[in-house]
């Protein structure tokens, strides 16, 4: 059973949590996550099964879409509804006008500060854990992308917005950047993911949904392929005689490839097929589509970062 399950994880479960349930109901001793969903937070959190836990690094860099709830006059120690109340300001003048204004601000490339209460670890640390022990330390700042804001609907002092963004980007710390643009502070009330590259909420199944699947025996039915789910990245086909290579971690030279790509980086990551399409692994260009051209038959165009086939494709 290897491939990615596409999950729906609910409210109140951490994203590790809902791991260890997906590998009870299934069955299965290998499985981890594609990135981190705050345990209040719901939505699509695709799992990877078996021998897909080697491109979990890959998928974690997709962009992520939310829907996101947040509370007006009110910011939290955690921003969110967790978190104790540090400030409670009155509401004035604010509008869709001034919202969407404000909005606009923060389209782009930014800077967040990751909050106390995150994963992220200092001096082996999750940040989290110094936090409950009242212990603040320095963050620095790092660079995300906001693709889209979208106002969705204003009610008193509630607000929901629609955000696409990059891997890495806190919605609780963009709520309470807001909030503090918008005068009167706010939090995050709610967070539903809704997209992670490729996954949607529409063909997401919750973990009941997924006993069911198991117990009927349609599991490979709801399984997304490693290829499928890699479809992201461009691919390049590799001739017959460079397969045994491969499955030695040997990378790949410029006379072993059938069709060289254009418009490309160096440092893009390519899927790797055999002439019959089977993905056989993911590696990267060592220079640019330009420099290929400069390249010997014999130098190495693309650098394995990942053999994925089973050793039996390669016979």
């Amino acid at each position: 059973m290897d491939g990615i399950v596409n999950i729906n994880k609910p409210a109140g479960i951490t994203s590790f949590g809902t791991v260890s349930r997906v590998k009870h109901i299934l069955g299965v001793k290998k499985a981890g996550h594609t990135g981190t969903l705050d345990p209040e937070a719901r939505g699509v959190l695709p799992i990877c099964i078996g021998k897909a836990t080697k491109i979990a690094q890959f998928l974690m860099i997709s962009s992520k879409v939310y829907i996101a709830k947040m509370k007006l006059g009110i910011r939290t120690d955690t921003q969110d509804s967790s978190g104790k109340v540090i400030k409670q300001r009155r509401i004035y003048n604010v509008d869709e006008h001034k919202i969407s204004k404000i909005f606009s601000k923060y389209i782009g490339e930014i800077e967040q500060i990751p909050p106390m209460y995150s994963a992220m670890k200092f001096q082996g640390q999750r940040l989290y854990t110094l936090a409950r022990k009242g212990i603040s330390v320095e963050r620095k700042p790092k660079k995300v992308i906001i693709n889209f804001i979208r106002l969705i609907d204003i009610k008193d002092d509630l607000v929901t917005f629609e955000v696409k963004t990059s891997p890495g980007t806190y919605i609780r710390t963009l709520c309470d950047s807001i909030g503090e643009e918008l005068g009167c502070g706010a939090h995050m009330l709610e967070l539903n993911r809704i997209r992670v590259g490729l996954f949607k909420i529409e063909y997401s199944v919750s973990l009941e949904e997924l006993s069911l699947i198991r117990e009927e025996g349609r599991v490979h039915d709801i399984l997304y392929s490693m290829d499928k789910a890699l479809s992201f990245l461009p691919r390049i086909r590799v001739r017959e005689g460079i397969k045994e290579k491969i499955s030695m971690g040997v990378s790949v030279t410029k006379s072993g490839v059938e069709n060289i790509p254009k418009d490309f980086l160096s440092g893009t990551s390519f899927r790797v097929h055999d002439p019959l399409n089977q993905l056989l692994a993911i590696a990267e260009a060592t220079v640019d589509w330009k420099g290929i051209n400069s390249l010997n038959q014999e130098d190495i165009a693309f650098r394995l970062k990942r053999v994925l086939a089973d050793r039996e494709c390669f016979a």
